[in-house]
């Protein structure tokens, strides 16, 4: 898909995986991804994403499933994609702490799409 693709230019051209949320509705690229259904990207966001102190995998997921529920909710984002993320992250039954190794350069995630 061209999303990715895009995605891919920009994260090879500098950009920040972890950048801070949007100013409306303080939504990252991981956060945007899940409530889009695009498991693919949401995969591969975290897959790249370098963990800062006090983070960790499984509040990057908890974060992201909570606009997955959202979109559901108001029937916006594409469900069946948006249900898929959802269902893909409650599957992960991470729980805190879970590889939140700062050293790790990949989870793996993307290689599972």
């Amino acid at each position: 898909m061209v999303e990715m693709r895009i995605a891919q230019i920009l994260i090879k051209a500098g950009a920040d995986v972890g950048a801070a949320g949007a100013e409306i509705r303080s939504r990252t690229a991981i956060n945007g991804a899940a409530e889009r259904g695009r498991l693919d990207m949401v995969k591969m966001l975290l897959d790249l994403y370098k963990l800062k102190d006090g983070e960790s995998i499984s509040g990057l997921c908890e974060e992201a499933y909570h606009p997955c529920e959202e979109a559901i909710s108001l029937g916006s984002g594409g469900i069946a994609g948006t249900l898929s993320v959802g269902t893909w992250i409650k599957s992960l039954g991470l729980s805190e702490g879970f590889l939140s190794d700062p050293g790790m350069t990949s989870y793996g995630f993307s290689a599972n799409a």
